[in-house]
């Protein structure tokens, strides 16, 4: 009785009267929970948005850990499978283990290849390759755990090494300290574009989140902003309507 499908069901073989009879004693010890993995409910909205699809294809970049924190977790959990990308050698060893219908790799991604220094506190979401990120990191946390030296590599040449460009792309997550616009600009918007972006962006305002060079480049591929749960901006492709 808890979805409102089922409570329609119910209303209709019990009638409205016996319904709300048998439904009330158990207000007492339903507890109503809705289960989220994301930090501010992202998944729920994703849920709702991509309600009775119960398979699809995500590309999470920063995914961080299987679990915590994270706006695919529950998606897996209904049958779909993608692709988790992230720095950290250790959580993606995680992933192979939690997660193994996806596809887990250890890359750094930004839009143009380099050596680059990995700023790591342990298993922590702060991690970055930022230097700017990592200032304000060590400002709160001290210096960090280790730096270790990476290449960077495009999300596009990791895309085009373990999907087809036909394969639909339902959902694009990016998560990575700092670097955001680095990752979506590093896309072949051409081959590989997904019906649903979700970024991360710290805007406090909602004309600073207009302003944003991430809203601006993103609407600029013809995609619209659908919701916003600071600092998590979702955007939907303009061809796919929902």
């Amino acid at each position: 009785m808890g979805s409102s499908m089922t409570r329609r069901k119910a209303i209709r073989l019990l009638g409205a009267k016996n319904y709300d009879r048998l439904k009330r004693p158990l207000d007492l010890v339903w507890s109503y929970r809705k289960n989220s993995y994301s930090q501010n409910g992202e998944d729920v909205y994703l849920g709702h948005f991509f309600k009775g699809q119960d398979t699809g294809f995500y590309v999470d970049v920063g995914a961080f850990h299987p679990r915590q924190f994270s706006n695919t977790y529950s998606l897996y959990k209904r049958g779909w499978q993608g692709i988790n990308i992230d720095a950290n050698r250790s959580a993606i060893s995680l992933f192979r283990t939690v997660r193994p219908r996806d596809m887990n790799v250890f890359a750094a991604i930004s839009d143009t290849p380099a050596a680059v220094e990995f700023h790591k506190w342990g298993n922590n979401s702060g991690n970055t390759l930022s230097p700017l990120t990592a200032k304000a990191m060590a400002a709160e946390n001290g210096p960090p755990a280790e730096i270790e030296v990476l290449e960077t590599c495009r999300l596009a040449d990791i895309l085009s090494q373990h999907i087809s460009e036909h394969q639909p792309i339902d959902l694009l997550n990016v998560d990575v300290e700092g670097l955001d616009l680095a990752v979506l600009k590093s896309n072949d918007w051409s081959k590989y574009r997904p019906r649903v972006v979700v970024v991360e962006e710290f805007a406090f305002s909602l004309p600073d989140l207009l302003d944003s060079a991430i809203y601006q480049y993103l609407t600029s591929l013809d995609y619209t902003l659908a919701a916003w749960l600071p600092p998590s901006i979702i955007f939907k492709a303009a061809n796919k309507p929902q």
